[in-house]
């Protein structure tokens, strides 16, 4: 079988890039008589490592043409990918387009194929409008869904009204016409069902297997420990909140408040707060003046994205995870993680994350995450020793992993050849 892989805007770093690598390399390990094309652009660079799979191969789309031959030798022309996909969508002329990554040209020029995967539809970017255009597509679609924050969180959206647009006037009926669909939790499929009328037995559940990273298991050496935390701004023993977003369902606020009664307490013992991403100017001026205002400044730190080996070492190094999330859409991959790199966690009791923890046995120690009063009491509860947070059999977890990766393959293969035969 052929599958193409509509790997469409996901870039370096983010969390579903990550879910896609891993879970396209085990296809191709699973399944070495398939072939595999994933179609890309360039800010997902590391999807060209795929093709150290015989059965792999990625186009990345905006580096045919002229352009693409430019780029490779003017490294000044670099990083402008989306000034160009711009040019790509929006040029009137046939010619013009091609040169730039010319989409509809691909597709009608990928030969014969017998399904097609989209592993994250972006209504927030129409980069792939051939994709999206009828008739463009041979072959019967398997869609991913990953959430509905859209319809979850209405009044987060209502500031960007195209996207709404997009949401339920490109993304629901595209997922209406699929073949079938996958989702990581039960949570997740009745949220389908309810929003977008598909029918329960069209959409499949596969559960997200901890991640086999071994970055997350390494012993760091102190001096390298040291290095890079000092060079983040953290100076003292710290909490950690990696967040891949900035979205008001994050929690940040909430939980920048429970510091606040945590530092009431603790004084100088209170440890940092440390989160993963910075975000847009207005939440930057709005995290700031929460955290001036209540005189948590040093205490509380933003690194920006980081590398994944800088992201193990934080998790490594931290005393707890903290993932206060108000919604998930097949469970938390900062909690996963933090499971894998053995530490405890503090996390929300929401029934996606619940129903993930249970699935696989998992140990947490749960918090209402719209009280933060709540999120600091587990905080001080577990710096105090009031109350121990029970550890997670690391070896017990190990020996099932292979076990549940496979689960997950076995779930997108057999849809692929179910969806094949219509």
């Amino acid at each position: 079988m052929r599958i193409i892989i509509a790997a469409e805007p996901l870039e370096n770093g983010a969390g579903l890039a990550m879910f896609l690598l891993d879970t396209v390399a085990l296809f191709a390990q699973t399944k070495p008589d398939w072939q595999f094309t994933l179609l890309a652009l360039s800010g997902f660079s590391d999807a060209g490592h795929l093709e150290r799979y015989p059965n792999v191969k990625v186009l990345f789309c905006d580096r045919l043409g002229w352009r693409g031959k430019l780029s490779r030798i003017l490294p000044a022309f670099r990083g402008r990918e989306r000034m160009f996909n711009l040019l790509a969508e929006k040029a009137p002329g046939r010619v013009v387009k091609k040169q730039f990554g010319n989409l509809e040209n691909i597709w009608e020029n990928l030969g014969q194929y017998d399904a097609v995967w989209v592993p994250h539809f972006a209504i927030s970017q129409n980069r792939w409008p051939a994709l999206y255009q009828q008739g463009t597509i041979k072959s019967p679609v398997l869609l991913t869904i990953h959430d509905l924050h859209t319809a979850a969180f209405p009044e987060e959206w209502k500031p960007y009204p195209e996207i709404v647009d997009n949401f339920w006037k490109i993304f629901c009926p595209f997922a209406q016409k699929a073949e079938a669909i996958i989702t990581h939790s039960s949570f997740q499929k009745e949220a389908i069902v309810r929003h977008f009328n598909i029918p329960p037995q069209n959409i499949s559940v596969a559960y997200l297997p901890l991640p086999m990273n071994e970055l997350l298991t390494r012993d760091y050496s102190q001096q390298e420990v040291q290095d890079t935390l000092a060079g983040l701004g953290i100076i003292k023993p710290f909490i950690f909140s990696p967040m891949s977003q900035i979205s008001k369902h994050k929690n940040h606020l909430r939980t920048i408040e429970a510091w606040a009664i945590v530092n009431n307490q603790l004084k100088d013992k209170t440890p940092q707060l440390v989160f993963t991403v910075i975000g847009p100017p207005e939440k930057q001026k709005r995290f700031k003046e929460e955290i001036e205002k209540i005189e948590l400044s040093g205490k509380v730190v933003f690194t920006g994205t980081v590398s994944r080996e800088v992201l193990a070492i934080l998790y490594r190094s931290c005393q707890a995870l903290l993932s206060p999330t108000l919604y998930e859409g097949g469970g938390s991959g900062p909690v996963m993680e933090a499971v894998m790199a053995g530490r405890p966690v503090l996390c929300s009791r929401i029934p996606p994350i619940e129903e993930q923890m249970g699935r696989f046995g998992l140990s947490a120690k749960y918090v209402d995450p719209y009280k933060p009063e709540a999120i600091a009491r587990a905080v001080l509860d577990m710096l105090t020793n009031r109350e121990s947070i029970p550890q997670n059999d690391l070896e017990a977890i190990k020996q099932r992993l292979p076990r549940d990766r496979q689960t997950l393959a076995d779930t997108y293969l057999n849809a692929f050849i179910e969806i094949s035969k219509k």
